[in-house]
């Protein structure tokens, strides 16, 4: 497409809003690495989403991002050098939102387009305070459809500005997915499972004997819990595989109810070779389940003066006890993205390198935690409220940490903000220009 790499003919696409236009948007590559997937887009964020779409579309494939993060204008307080309110009458259907309603005019077109760049299994998080959280709720129902809504995250910035009948410390995160059903779980990492790893790891390349290992693994697991540094559910696996080392926990496959309707086959001791007890209402498994999650060969019996395992479960001593199923911590590194996340709201100016200076930059660990929550390791993350660039910011470590591949694509409207704050903080946390710059064009169309 030589030097006009994106465009948008508004007759052709996106009619909804552009309607009685003649103008096209235009997105030109202005300099860096011209292959690189990330791109820092300077213009209005609008044009330029209605760009990639349109753009893109006489392409191989169509242009599609996994991951959209953005950080809106909130329709409160000053705007501290960008346009941050958007008050007045709605000029279209939303009289009920009021004051409100031209925030809503203005959010709607970019909530829309971000939508249809998602891939069908795409995830959206949009932050936003209490001042248009609800109304903003609503009108991402409307368009996602309330069945796409995942959920609220809540988050606790430690600090908050003074009110005088209550001080704010937290602010919202709209979790929605193109579509629920193709969405992925959205995990959060377990905070001290790799150091439980670490310490199992360690006590076997030192060949500490399997019941001094456990003494040892035990007295630590403690002393993390005391410390808080690791949860309760992370504590339970205080159990040593007597061979492999590897961390575990018991849990119980013990039906909660239905029990005539439930599974009572008892499961032979392999020691003693007697019937184990059953628990009253059953096992929670089927039986064809239960026997294959119980067989095991002889050779891979392991047995130990408290317990017995052969396959998927532990059994006691002898066969008083009732059987357990056996949890490898490595299989469960992360649990579900729960909706309170902690992260002190000040770390962001503390993220920003040396020389750069910006008023509210977001922290880095925030989006990282967002971005570390959508599992594809390869995934196209998109912010167009790109701001200070946090969101490249944030993917460039995690990339760096876990070994992933991701790309980002960020797009701020500021030129101040653009060339002396955002594309000089990514070139300084990348270490090199592993990106592409593009500035957004408007020319006259002729219909």
């Amino acid at each position: 497409m030589g030097e006009i790499v994106l465009q948008f003919k508004p007759r052709e696409s996106l009619t909804e809003f552009v309607k009685g236009k003649t103008k096209v948007s235009l997105i030109r590559r202005t300099g860096g690495r011209k292959s690189s997937e990330n791109m820092a887009i300077y213009g209005e964020n609008l044009a330029a989403l209605a760009a990639l779409k349109a753009g893109f579309g006489t392409a191989k494939e169509n242009f599609k991002v996994d991951l959209i993060v953005i950080d809106p204008p909130y329709n409160v307080g000053g705007n501290q050098g960008y346009r941050n309110t958007w008050k007045g009458q709605s000029e279209k259907e939303r009289d009920w939102a009021g004051d409100h309603g031209a925030f809503l005019d203005f959010m709607e077109p970019r909530l829309k387009i971000g939508r249809q760049l998602l891939t069908e299994d795409g995830v959206m998080m949009v932050n936003i305070c209490d001042g248009e959280y609800c109304r903003l709720k609503i009108l991402m129902d409307q368009i996602f459809g309330e069945e796409n809504n995942l959920g609220t995250i809540i988050w606790d910035k430690n600090q908050g500005s003074y009110g005088r009948h209550l001080t704010a410390i937290h602010e919202y995160i709209l979790v929605y997915a193109k579509d629920a059903t193709k969405a992925p779980r959205l995990a959060k990492v377990k905070d001290g499972a790799g150091l439980l790893l670490s310490k199992a790891e360690e006590l076997k390349r030192d060949k500490v004997p399997y019941e001094e290992a456990q003494k040892r693994f035990n007295a630590f697991v403690k002393e993390l819990r005391a410390q808080d540094v690791i949860s309760g559910g992370e504590a339970m696996y205080s159990l040593l595989h007597p061979e492999t080392y590897k961390p575990f926990r018991l849990t119980s496959i013990s039906a909660q109810d239905n029990p005539e309707k439930r599974c009572h086959k008892p499961l032979l001791h392999p020691i003693t070779g007697k019937k184990c007890s059953v628990p009253a209402k059953g096992w929670k498994w089927k039986e064809e389940t239960l026997m294959q999650k119980a067989s095991y060969k002889k050779s891979d019996l392991v047995t130990t003066d408290k317990f017995v395992i052969g396959g998927e479960i532990c059994y006691g001593k002898d066969e008083t006890t009732i059987p357990n199923q056996v949890w490898y911590l490595e299989n469960s590194m992360d649990h579900a993205m729960p909706t309170i996340i902690n992260i002190p709201h000040n770390q962001g100016k503390k993220d920003l390198p040396d020389g750069i200076e910006f008023t509210t930059p977001k922290p880095v660990n925030l989006i990282k935690e967002l971005v570390r929550s959508y599992p594809k390791k390869n995934a196209r993350v998109m912010d167009y409220f790109g701001g200070s660039g946090t969101t490249a910011h944030a993917v460039i470590e995690l990339n760096s940490e876990d070994g992933g591949n991701r790309s980002w694509i960020l797009i701020e409207e500021m030129g101040s903000t653009y060339h002396k704050v955002m594309v000089p903080r990514i070139e300084q946390v990348g270490k090199s220009k592993d990106f592409s710059t593009y500035e957004v064009e408007t020319v006259l169309c002729v219909v």
